[in-house]
């Protein structure tokens, strides 16, 4: 069994993410996982993602993606604790996230009129990673943060949920 020894303060994933509701697409993104200090680290990814039309009319428009996460495991010190399994952070997460979603790139069968246009936003996400061999899962959910008006005394705001499932593989730890 794999214990604490087996986290490595720089992890490179590459990862295919289905994200709900489908306004940001599925990315395809590279991600590095540095460790900051245990059990905190930051996670950068950028990559593709491709949208589909909702009525599998053959529309499909491709953006670039990029996120930056700040990761604290919730749970991590514990599972070390009872030397359960932990392989590179394999545990539950919150995190804070911002992703950028590019206007579209390439356009198949879609104007550019009718494609998904651009957009930054930030989540609160509770998450869970397993990392199996070299094999990897990533569950996430969380609201979306809204954060206008601040200068004038406005607090923050719950905007929308998202949700996603990512499956991918470890490149290099």
């Amino acid at each position: 069994i794999l214990f604490a020894k087996d986290i490595q303060k720089n992890i490179f994933r590459t990862t295919f993410t289905w994200i709900i509701p489908n306004d940001e697409g599925a990315p395809l993104q590279f991600f590095y996982e540095r460790q900051i200090y245990k059990p905190l680290t930051l996670v950068a990814g950028s990559g593709f993602s491709f949208v589909t039309s909702a009525n599998d009319d053959g529309e499909l428009s491709i953006h670039g993606f990029a996120s930056i996460e700040l990761r604290y495991y919730i749970n991590l010190m514990h599972r070390l604790k009872k030397e359960k399994y932990v392989r590179n952070f394999s545990s539950t997460y919150l995190s804070l996230q911002e992703s950028l979603f590019s206007g579209p790139i390439a356009l198949i069968g879609i104007s550019s009129a009718n494609a998904k246009t651009g957009k930054a936003r930030t989540f609160l996400n509770l998450g869970l990673q397993r990392q199996f061999k070299k094999n990897y899962l990533n569950i996430f959910l969380g609201p979306g943060l809204h954060f206008s008006g601040l200068g004038k005394g406005e607090w923050v705001m719950i905007d929308d949920f998202h949700a996603g499932i990512g499956f991918g593989f470890v490149l290099f730890e």
